[in-house]
């Protein structure tokens, strides 16, 4: 066994054992190890659901539509016996905005600071009423900026509760599906993500980054270390209809004209997603990172 200085540094400060179900800052699979819990993403009509074993592995699993709360009332003796004392997970999938910004407070600690005290990381760009999340791009002034609508949240917050749950965390899956792709790609502490690396290595060259969630779709476009260009929209597409994400690239197809890489993540594996945008970009270094139960995944283990 290899004791790290960050092993040692965690027991001393008691990091290394069991946080609180309530703790919001540890990873899900540590909060509720050996517990079972419920995750949720919320649409604008469909709402989908799949449920989180002991042993961490995804249970059962389905969706509903219409409206939230009559359907958490409707279903709620069965999802009671899927969890331990009623936690739920939420991904947000409706009434967001994602947005590339630029001269945002690089602070230490700016990108969990912005969520308690966003006015000192925003500035003029704050708004009250809102909840943010930001990325910065380590190499640029750039960063992405994740605005939700407070009201929604604590209407979400109630509506769970209301129907005799928990929230344990609320994310937005199309946001941490893009971050999770910009690691994934420009990462070379794993030999995985250096095995599987697609980034451009001259100043000159173009990346893509898509991430599709459920309808709902992020494009970052970016040349060199810079972030150019982002595009984000929900209920984008139903289906396999991906015919509106083709629309929403044509104009960076138009606009690159160097080599490219075109890197996608999805909430899941989708074959004839990967095959649509990869045929679009014939001429391009195209991968898909999706991996099975991919958004799910990450509300587990982040």
């Amino acid at each position: 066994m290899n004791l790290t200085l960050k092993d040692i540094f965690d027991v001393l400060t008691f990091a290394a054992f069991l946080p609180e179900p309530d703790d919001p800052s540890a990873p899900w699979r540590k909060r509720f190890q050996n517990r079972r819990s419920l995750f949720l993403q919320i649409g604008k009509n469909t709402h989908r659901w799949v449920a989180l074993s002991k042993k961490g592995t995804f249970d059962q699993s389905g969706y509903f539509e219409g409206d939230l709360k009559e359907n958490l009332h409707a279903h709620r003796e069965e999802f009671r016996k899927l969890t331990d004392g009623g936690w739920i997970c939420v991904s947000i999938n409706v009434r967001y905005i994602i947005s590339l910004e630029s001269n945002l407070s690089r602070k230490k600690g700016s990108e969990q600071i912005v969520k308690s005290n966003p006015r000192s990381i925003l500035g003029s760009k704050y708004e009250k009423g809102k909840r943010y999340a930001v990325t910065h791009n380590p190499e640029s002034n750039s960063s992405l900026l994740l605005t939700c609508e407070e009201d929604q949240i604590k209407r979400i917050e109630t509506v769970i509760k209301d129907a005799g749950f928990q929230v344990g965390r609320i994310c937005v899956g199309t946001y941490a599906l893009l971050r999770h792709l910009l690691v994934l790609t420009t990462s070379t502490e794993s030999p995985q993500s250096t095995q599987n690396q697609a980034q451009p290595q001259n100043i000159d060259s173009a990346h893509l980054y898509i991430a599709c969630n459920y309808g709902s779709i992020s494009i970052l476009s970016q040349k060199g270390n810079q972030w150019l260009e982002l595009r984000s929209r929900t209920d984008v597409y139903e289906n396999e209809d991906y015919s509106p994400i083709l629309e929403l690239l044509t104009p960076f197809r138009q606009r690159i004209d160097v080599p490219l890489a075109v890197s996608l993540i999805s909430h899941d594996i989708q074959p004839s997603l990967a095959k649509a945008i990869q045929d679009f970009f014939p001429n391009s270094n195209f991968k898909d990172y999706t991996q099975q139960n991919q958004l799910w995944s990450l509300m587990r283990d982040f």
